[in-house]
């Protein structure tokens, strides 16, 4: 009965941990495409003297997309050493000391700040990062209508 326990949290915990991989990488498609197509669309039109604003605002696009990006890895991180846990057991048996714990252990592993420390990282960052920089600097160095 342990063992069947200790499977079907493992499962549960893995399949909930690989699902945000499939939610952040939502997230990195809506963010390329609203940011790249909006930059595109600046360059394809004559919008006149607010042209470099909507390349920047397009480009700043990107950061929600980012942070929240960033909440979902940190949110999923959490999960890990719960599942570093199970993983460690060797051998259940009768004997064996079980207890359920996946919201207490999130709990435990979670911090609400750690969505900042996992902003630099490129599974992370990209393609946010790259969205938001390629706007900014079409935005400085070739704003739309420039005769450059």
């Amino acid at each position: 009965m342990i063992c069947e326990y200790l499977w079907n949290e493992y499962e549960l915990l893995y399949t909930t941990y690989e699902n945000f991989n499939d939610q952040s990488l939502t997230l990195k498609s809506w963010s390329a495409t609203v940011g790249l197509a909006a930059i595109l669309a600046v360059y394809s039109d004559k919008i006149g003297s607010s042209a470099r604003i909507a390349v920047i605002a397009a480009a700043l696009s990107a950061i929600p997309f980012w942070v929240i990006d960033a909440f979902w890895k940190s949110y999923q991180n959490a999960f890990l050493a719960r599942i570093e846990d199970l993983e460690k057991i060797v051998s259940c048996t009768k004997d064996s000391a079980y207890r359920f714990g996946i919201v207490t252990d999130w709990q435990d592993a979670h911090n609400w700040y750690d969505w900042l420390t996992v902003l630099h990282m490129p599974n992370v960052a990209l393609p946010h990062v790259f969205t938001l920089l390629l706007g900014l600097y079409l935005a400085w160095k070739h704003p739309p209508g420039s005769s450059r």
